[in-house]
């Protein structure tokens, strides 16, 4: 896996290591599967990123091309704090058994979506299984990919 890829947002930049975003995406992804059709380019691009990452690619996100109104930006944020609640007070959430259930679940909508074949790399292939362990971090990371979009940058 490739070290770290971009997120920006206006005007701010966050460098975060793939492994932290594979995470990050899937769990978006999941959380967004359900919403409204202002994000179907956004799952896409989600789609896209968790697959270049599970094939050693990077999985650079820009989030200005996806938020156009504070609303969307707010729904996003809402949607990485439930994402952090899940990590922290759901014990089967941040599991590799329940990664892989929607990335399986990723991977028909990217055959269903997008033009190319997805890869067939799965979570439990790539993650420790003490995973759990180290929940914490990614909690810490998720907080600050919320905190790049929550940021008023100005010139």
């Amino acid at each position: 896996m490739p070290s770290e890829s971009k997120l920006k947002y206006k005007y701010g930049q966050l460098w975060v290591k793939d492994g932290f975003l594979l995470v990050f995406y899937i769990f978006l992804f999941d959380e967004l599967k359900n919403d409204n059709s202002d994000f179907i380019e956004l799952k896409k691009e989600l789609v896209q990123n968790i697959d270049n990452i599970l094939m050693d690619m990077f999985g650079f996100l820009d989030f200005n091309e996806f938020i156009i109104s504070d609303e969307l930006k707010n729904s996003i944020i809402h949607h990485i704090e439930k994402i952090i609640t899940k990590v922290n007070e759901e014990s089967n959430y941040f599991s590799l058994e329940n990664l892989d259930t929607i990335l399986s679940d990723i991977k028909i909508y990217h055959s269903e979506n997008l033009d190319y074949e997805p890869s067939k790399e799965m979570i439990s292939n790539i993650y420790d299984e003490n995973l759990y362990t180290v929940k914490d971090n990614y909690v810490e990371e998720f907080n600050d990919i919320k905190s790049l979009l929550e940021k008023d940058y100005r010139i």
